[in-house]
């Protein structure tokens, strides 16, 4: 960093806010007020998620003195580490809007610092070095605190240059921003080509051979177990537990697991095998009920008792059996039976999994729906994979412009527009 500014301590520009636990709608007495309620998932890096936001109810008076004001910027107590202290800008989106005790509110002081410096500044790679560095760190998570936060040091121009350099991000951040959006979008229409393609397939098989429910095909089902496991992944020659995002997507992902203590006795009858075909029965309503064939799995892997093992008779194919359930009537399905009280974590029921409707094919059509619908999959992930390269490309650049701009390595005054 140049020497331009000086860094000055993030405690004397701005107070912190933190925000309300649950036991806040507790007990309530006397005028009482439901309002909006940001949770940790609601505060993204550099922006927010307003897609699903819970309400909460609290006494009038806690309400008026812990709501979020128009400039304040927020940030996470802890989660993914590249995420970690990156702030985001309210602009007062939602009125009356409060927020969750691991977000903390960052209120700049009149006159000392602008509000969008400083939420800039903290999606700045110095601001995440900062943190990464002072915070408290397990596998792929982190978490700070708010002695933390106050100690960042901030590079600290001239109020008016703070704004200066807001404006030039505004418009640099927005066009790589939409870039990216638009990548994403071909990335979107790509997977619904293929669900579309898929659910084509599907329903010609149906029409052509009629369906019965999965339960006709089934032999055996039984789920795994889940004692209480380190946080890190099982190395070579250790017992894992299969987490449920081993699951995802029609494939199995052995990595997804978590190390069993050696002190415990596995309960090896559990043990993943090659060709074990799997469901999960809990996940979130977008991803419960994923199917997929453990394919050549690593040995010492246990299933988890939120994933079934199902033995199917051998006039139906595994792989057959894992496209079927992606396509869009069983995840339909899947999403109206999913039982839970948190969007965090749905479940289903065997009986429900046992109904799925399946295209009751000859096993050559179920070959070559299998090998077509493979080749189409591999030349779309490609694609896919692609272009979520030049995603990561695009946001790189994004911070770099952000952090070079933020801590005067580029005088935005005399900058050109970055290509």
């Amino acid at each position: 960093m140049t020497n331009r500014w000086n860094l000055v301590r993030l405690g004397y520009l701005c107070q912190i806010q933190s925000g309300l636990t649950v036991d806040s709608s507790r007990n309530l007495t006397g005028d009482a007020v439901s309002r909006p309620y940001l949770r940790v998932a609601n505060v993204q890096a550099g922006h927010l998620d307003l897609s699903s936001v819970s309400e909460i109810t609290v006494p009038r008076s806690i309400a008026s003195r812990s709501t979020l004001k128009y400039g304040d910027v927020l940030m996470t107590e802890g989660g993914d580490l590249d995420k970690l202290g990156r702030g985001a800008l309210w602009r007062n989106e939602l009125e009356g809007c409060l927020h969750q005790n691991h977000v903390f509110a960052l209120r700049p002081l009149p006159g000392k610092v602008e509000p969008r410096y400083l939420a800039l500044t903290t999606q700045s790679l110095y601001a995440r070095h900062y943190f990464e560095s002072t915070g408290t760190k397990t596998t792929n998570l982190a978490s700070t605190n708010k002695s933390k936060i106050l100690d960042f040091p901030i590079p600290l121009p001239p109020l008016e240059e703070q704004r200066r350099i807001a404006d030039f991000l505004d418009a640099e951040t927005a066009r790589i921003d939409r870039i990216v959006q638009l990548r994403e979008d071909a990335s979107s229409l790509l997977k619904q080509r293929e669900r579309a393609l898929l659910d084509s397939e599907v329903e010609s098989l149906a029409l052509r051979f009629g369906v019965l429910p999965l339960r006709r095909f089934i032999c055996g089902i039984e789920q795994g177990t889940s004692p209480q496991c380190d946080n890190a992944p099982a190395g070579l020659g250790e017992w894992g537990v299969l987490k449920v995002s081993a699951v995802k997507g029609g494939r199995f992902f052995g990595e997804q697991n978590k190390r069993l203590p050696e002190e415990m006795d596995p309960e090896s009858q559990y043990e993943v095998h090659d060709g074990d075909f799997l469901i999960t029965r809990a996940n979130t309503p977008a991803l419960v009920g994923a199917a997929a064939v453990a394919e050549r799995p690593r040995r010492r892997l246990i299933l988890c008792d939120k994933i079934f093992r199902v033995r199917v008779s051998e006039n139906v194919l595994k792989k057959y059996l894992v496209l079927v359930a992606q396509g869009t009537r069983i995840r339909d399905l899947c999403a109206e039976g999913s039982h839970g009280t948190s969007q965090s974590m749905a479940n289903l029921k065997t009986d429900e999994i046992k109904r799925w409707p399946i295209p009751v094919a000859p096993l050559k059509e179920q070959e070559a729906l299998v090998e077509r619908c493979e080749s189409v999959l591999q030349i779309s992930s490609e694609l896919i994979a692609s272009i979520g390269a030049q995603v990561g490309l695009s946001e790189e650049r994004r911070r770099a412009v952000v952090t070079a701009a933020v801590t005067g390595e580029l005088d935005v005054t005399t900058a050109r527009r970055v290509t």
